[in-house]
């Protein structure tokens, strides 16, 4: 049986067992056997515990075979448990027929009740059709077995087997047990299921984690950034930076997707950058695992050398000498993109060897984030803060990447559905790559 029918079927004997094990009838009655009502209460306390592994089950893809035998195990023992129970219930309702006014006058539904409850005691197959149609649940692992009466029989005629109550109470005891057991082993394979997703999720975040280079992808052309770029080009190529002892980070700030690389981009490749600066370096941040010093200190020097480093060395020193090195009476342009957190005393040993250099040539470095938390600690100067294009801009650069062409004006009638949809875009907050959220502006739009 699947998996997801097993929780299913467990669950639903579970609930049955409930009913059972709260009723106030079945409580006091049990009483009066020794330890009996003790161990229906342990039962209780412990279907509580299955009905919430069972709930945790539910719903999941479960593919592991082992998983999957516990849960068909657990679904057994519950199934036994529900056995048993049915079989006191049995005894506590003949006792109540064969008693007191009823003993003269059983009632039709006493009689049908102990009709069902004697069937589940001796496991034989039902000859009524009314017992069938009205009592015989779906079972999704087959037919429970009931046994043969006539329909004729009457409840006074029922035969009252001699239980042994302690053998009973050991019995609800042994499942209650078992169900301690192999509960607390779906649990934790429930647990480990979970951190085994969480893991693979991770692992797959890693592997496609945004990689970013100085190179725009698809469309060339920046929409609506152009004063940004000249703004952040006259900064980096101020002379008077040249003279200054002191180093220069400037930071880019604006939420996801709306144009902080791509704007750097630009300034990166901009023939005034390339002319004024010797060395260009573009490092993206978000890959590196824990803002590795080592790893992002190896990077810039393969930026900077375009020798690739051995990736074996872990000697830090050796690493900020060779770039001191390469960096030393050069002018040039560090960028490092897509910057997420930053450790106070980790940025300032990865800046140790510009600090060294900082006073005979012009260091500059560029940076965007989207968390103005992280740009006020490492910013020299203001830092750009980036909001949404202008509507009509924005809606150029729409109809540039869903037509090609900026000023198309073709399906006149889909018009202001395209634009509201822009709007919503920029409203967002977002660039022309972000098409989760543009898909979340259509699917607004339309409802």
């Amino acid at each position: 049986m699947a998996a997801s029918h097993l929780v299913s079927a467990a669950q639903w004997i579970a609930g049955v067992i409930m009913e059972q094990v709260i009723t106030s009838k079945l409580k006091e009655w049990v009483s009066q056997f020794s330890g009996l009502g003790t161990n229906i209460d342990s039962l209780k306390a412990q279907m509580s515990f299955v009905e919430t592994v069972l709930s945790m089950a539910q719903g999941r893809r479960i593919r592991n075979n082992h998983l999957t035998s516990l849960l068909a195990k657990l679904h057994q023992l519950l199934y036994d448990a529900d056995d048993a129970l049915d079989e006191i219930e049995y005894h506590r309702i003949h006792q109540e027929a064969t008693s007191g006014s009823m003993v003269h006058a059983p009632s039709t539904a006493a009689t049908a009740v102990l009709h069902l409850l004697s069937d589940v005691v001796s496991h034989q197959p039902l000859a009524s059709s009314t017992f069938r149609d009205m009592f015989m649940y779906p079972w999704p692992w087959g037919p429970r077995k009931r046994r043969k009466l006539t329909a004729d029989t009457n409840a006074l005629d029922l035969p009252l087997v001699e239980l042994d109550w302690g053998a009973l109470g050991r019995r609800i005891r042994e499942a209650t047990s078992q169900l301690r057991v192999v509960s607390e082993q779906v649990h934790k394979a429930l647990q480990l299921e979970e951190l085994k997703s969480i893991s693979q999720a991770a692992h797959s975040q890693l592997n496609n984690l945004r990689l970013t280079t100085s190179y725009p992808t698809g469309e060339h052309k920046m929409f609506g950034r152009n004063g940004e770029k000249d703004s952040i080009i006259e900064v980096l190529t101020d002379i008077r930076c040249c003279s200054q002892s002191r180093l220069l980070v400037l930071p880019v700030v604006g939420n996801g997707g709306i144009g902080k690389t791509t704007l750097l981009q630009h300034v990166y490749h901009d023939k005034r950058i390339r002319s004024f600066f010797h060395i260009r370096m573009w490092i993206c941040v978000s890959h590196c695992h824990n803002f590795s010093v080592l790893q992002l200190t190896r990077e810039m020097l393969e930026a900077a050398t375009g020798n690739k480093q051995d990736r074996g060395s872990k000697n830090l020193d050796s690493l900020q000498n060779n770039l001191v090195k390469r960096l030393q009476g050069k002018r040039f342009l560090l960028v490092f993109d897509d910057l997420w957190t930053v450790d106070e005393k980790k940025w300032e040993l990865l800046l140790a060897p510009f600090n060294y250099i900082k006073a005979s040539t012009n260091c500059t470095i560029l940076v965007t984030t989207r968390d103005r938390r992280v740009a006020e600690p490492i910013s020299t100067t203001s830092p750009i803060n980036l909001s949404g294009l202008e509507r009509e801009v924005f809606w150029d650069c729409f109809r540039a990447y869903i037509f090609g062409d900026e000023k198309h004006d073709g399906h006149q009638h889909l018009q202001p559905i395209g634009r509201e949809i822009a709007r919503k875009l920029n409203d967002l907050l977002v660039c022309h790559d972000s098409r989760s959220l543009y898909t979340t502006a259509i699917d607004g739009c339309i409802s």
